[in-house]
């Protein structure tokens, strides 16, 4: 029997732990990259924190030390080891919510190009609270912020990344609303709710009273089976569908 499929987190080491540590306590973590620029205290010293919590967990990691700043070299690097990892059969989630603002953009487009999973991990409650602010982010009695001074402003490459198909969310969105008021999920009514949305046309046996195979197929072949493969809904026990986690958070994006 093959291996089972190991849980890769990537992350990158500044400022935080605990948004690296207990991530990968959540995915329950074989493997934690972390990228960084630790070469000196103090940034060295967060990066030690996180590997010792690691080892405390028995989680493995490997220290990759790069430019984290420069978003060719980083989405270059990350792009690499997601396909490494999933060439490997295993499963990539990407923290985009920790390290340089640069990491979290490449980290977020890598995922799309590389199949990895990009997560972000809500702070609960922060070091520095409401009445210390003004210590840390105020100069002179004016708010600054964490940032004094900013280098000459650096262009994103971007890359296009095509939108889900318009016609298949306006049906996926029918299907949804059909099974949450409990209605009847027999493809003969699908089918008749996506024509009443001007989604599928010619659905009827010649006499007008019963969608016709050829409508079943169509609807099969253009909705039911795009949804699998774009992982929007799954077939679970006695052959029901249910909508995923991705596709309601397509149905929440895009409709």
């Amino acid at each position: 029997m093959a291996d089972p499929s190991l849980r890769i987190v990537m992350d990158c080491v500044t400022f935080e732990t605990v948004k690296i540590t207990q991530s990968a306590n959540h995915y329950k973590a074989d493997k934690v990259y972390l990228f960084h620029r630790a070469v000196k205290e103090p940034y060295s010293d967060f990066l030690e924190k996180v590997e010792k919590e690691l080892e405390k967990k028995g989680i493995e990691y490997q220290s990759i030390e790069t430019e984290i700043n420069n978003f060719s070299e980083i989405i270059k690097e990350l792009m690499a080891a997601i396909e490494k990892e999933r060439n490997e059969g295993n499963n990539v989630y990407v923290n985009v919510s920790a390290g340089s603002h640069v990491f979290c953009a490449a980290g977020l487009i890598a995922c799309m190009m590389k199949g990895g999973t990009p997560f972000y991990a809500p702070t609960n409650e922060y070091t520095v609270k409401d009445e210390g602010i003004k210590d840390v982010y105020f100069e002179d009695g004016e708010p600054v912020g964490l940032t004094k001074e900013i280098k000459e402003p650096e262009e994103i490459l971007c890359f296009d990344l095509p939108t889900p198909n318009e016609r298949l969310v306006k049906g996926l969105d029918v299907w949804k609303k059909e099974k949450d008021k409990g209605g009847v999920m027999s493809s003969s009514n699908i089918i008749e709710k996506l024509s009443s949305d001007g989604l599928m046309v010619d659905i009827y046996e010649d006499d007008r009273k019963k969608v016709s195979q050829n409508a079943t197929m169509k609807f099969r072949r253009n909705f039911l089976e795009k949804w699998i493969e774009n992982g929007w809904i799954e077939k679970q026990e006695r052959g029901k569908y249910e909508i995923t986690e991705n596709g309601k958070r397509i149905l929440e994006v895009f409709r």
